[in-house]
């Protein structure tokens, strides 16, 4: 009887251990799943919170190339961890320790980052309103060095005053002034250029343009064309006068003895500006 419960008994005891093993292996089974699940969520959350901080320097603008390469590297370096983070298959204390403190070491740059850029922008702000205000002012003197410039040419300019156009007829007796056209042998015009101590001295082209009541521009020969800076000028007279800056007394005269009844225009240029006009009946 014995010796035929030994065997049963040594087939419990098989039978305990058995159970005893799948019971180990169970609740170490059930240990590694736990611990897997708390890997994924302490990974998951340690790659949000890289993510949002990636976010956060998204949003900081740089203002100069400096500051750029600062914020490209701290990005590279967490996309770097992110990627070290996802394919890590267990935590240990020590890598989490140095996890929180890059991920401290992330928000302290970021915020100092955030300071200098903000600091960066507002200076930038402040030069481009200076700029703004230097180009105004600068486009104001401008301006008014060209009003200054403009004013002086026209005080420096010469201008003409008396102008007195007369027709004239030719005696042994002398000259006399005449109204009929078919007694005039020439047209006189006779003014004054004004005194100007701000002209320029020197010798300056005077132009009479006579144009008569066909409005054709009465000329000595074909060839009376003046080449001045700003037109082509025909012209029936012509002189030269050596200007100093006092008031000078002037004649021009274009002879003709073959006049037309009706209006003439007597023009004056001084170097190809019109310096004064005026009309003559001749009847």
């Amino acid at each position: 009887m014995d010796q035929a419960r030994q065997p049963k008994k040594a087939t419990l005891f098989v039978l305990l251990l058995a159970l005893l093993a799948l019971a180990a292996t169970a609740y170490f089974l059930y240990e590694d799943e736990e611990d897997i699940k708390d890997l994924e969520m302490q990974k998951s959350a340690l790659i949000t919170r890289l993510a949002d901080m990636i976010g956060e320097y998204n949003t900081i603008e740089a203002e100069n190339d400096s500051l750029q390469v600062i914020l490209n590297a701290n990005k590279n370096e967490m996309v770097s961890m992110i990627d070290t983070i996802a394919r890590m298959t267990q935590l240990k204390g020590v890598r989490l320790e140095r996890f929180e403190l890059s991920m401290q070491r992330f928000k302290e740059e970021s915020n100092r980052l955030r300071i200098t850029a903000d600091s960066l922008r507002k200076a930038n702000q402040t030069l481009k309103e200076e700029r703004a205000l230097a180009l105004l002012s600068l486009a104001e003197e401008r301006q008014l060095n060209d009003s200054l410039q403009a004013a002086v040419s026209v005080a420096a300019g010469l201008s003409i005053k008396n102008l007195s156009s007369t027709a004239v007829n030719v005696k042994r007796s002398g000259e006399h002034p005449t109204n009929s056209a078919w007694r005039a042998e020439k047209i006189r015009a006779c003014f004054t250029i004004s005194e100007n101590p701000l002209a320029a001295k020197g010798i300056r082209k005077v132009y009479l343009r006579i144009i008569n009541p066909e409005l054709k521009i009465l000329r000595e020969d074909g060839s009376a064309l003046a080449d001045t800076s700003s037109m082509n000028l025909f012209y029936s007279a012509s002189k030269s006068i050596n200007y100093d800056g006092k008031a000078l007394e002037v004649c021009l005269e274009y002879l003709n003895d073959d006049f037309e009844d009706g209006i003439y225009l007597i023009q004056l240029y001084v170097e190809g500006e019109k310096k004064a006009e005026q009309k003559l009946l001749l009847d």
